[in-house]
């Protein structure tokens, strides 16, 4: 007999990876077999018609392979079977958001949180505020998320790049070594442990004017990381500083940018 819950949270493991570090920010974590997942999902759909599980399962494969319509379709038929299931409003968030309908994204991830006050959820929502453009809720979303959860370093993350872009350089400096003693001190993002943390501590320093120390930890992460992202970000903060200072190695890095991108 066929365990129909079981085959579908077996199958949100395949799409999302951990469904707990599932995240948007967009910055998703490994994402797993999708082909096996939906199969997962089809057979317990077969054995359950209802299932909101399934149908939210299906939904996120349809958004990981860009079918926004059907994804949308598959949240919105899962929210008629039950409507309290916060994973069907995360969907729609994370499918509005990537259609840059920033209000409506906030509206599902909003929904989310009333019915599963989570620090995930709050930080979901946090992010979704924020590119809505209301920074002062963003801030007050996030430290829920902080205060439900202080050891998780992806909370700090979140919070200083709300308050980084905010031009609160300093208060999002402070909140940056937070996030970077944490990642140290769990290992997390990383082998180093540290490797968003310096990428986005060394931008806050070149906004401050301390290009020595922006551009220490940006060849840190460069000579340290394989990551494509980090090291995008960290090329472009050299090669920002080196034309800036007129300095010959910006050839180099333009060159390294190239490459990266390619």
């Amino acid at each position: 007999e066929i365990d129909n819950h079981r085959a579908a949270i077996d199958g949100l493991y395949f799409v999302m990876g951990d469904i707990n570090r599932f995240e948007v920010d967009f910055q998703l974590n490994q994402v797993g077999n999708e082909t096996k997942a939906q199969e997962f999902f089809t057979l317990s759909l077969d054995f359950d018609p209802i299932s909101p599980n399934s149908k939210v399962g299906l939904g996120f494969a349809d958004y990981r392979e860009g079918n926004y319509d059907e994804a949308i379709k598959k949240f919105e038929d899962a929210i008629l079977f039950d409507p309290t299931y916060f994973l069907s409003y995360s969907g729609l968030g994370y499918v509005y958001y990537d259609l840059e309908q920033y209000d409506k994204a906030l509206e599902y991830h909003s929904k989310a949180a009333d019915l599963n006050p989570s620090p995930l959820n709050f930080n979901r929502l946090a992010l979704a505020h924020f590119y809505a453009g209301n920074k002062e809720d963003a801030l007050i979303a996030i430290d829920k998320a902080i205060e439900l959860s202080p050891e998780e370093a992806r909370y700090y993350d979140s919070k200083a790049i709300i308050l980084y872009f905010s031009g609160q350089f300093q208060e999002g400096e402070k909140v940056l070594q937070n996030s970077i003693q944490l990642h140290e001190k769990y290992g997390t993002y990383s082998p180093r442990g540290i490797t968003l943390g310096e990428v986005l501590l060394g931008w806050s320093k070149y906004q401050l004017g301390e290009k020595e120390e922006a551009q220490r930890l940006f060849e840190d992460v460069m000579a340290n990381e394989e990551g494509w992202f980090a090291r995008f970000l960290s090329l472009l903060g050299l090669v920002t500083i080196s034309y800036e200072d007129n300095d010959i190695s910006a050839t180099q890095y333009v060159s390294q940018l190239e490459d990266t991108l390619a």
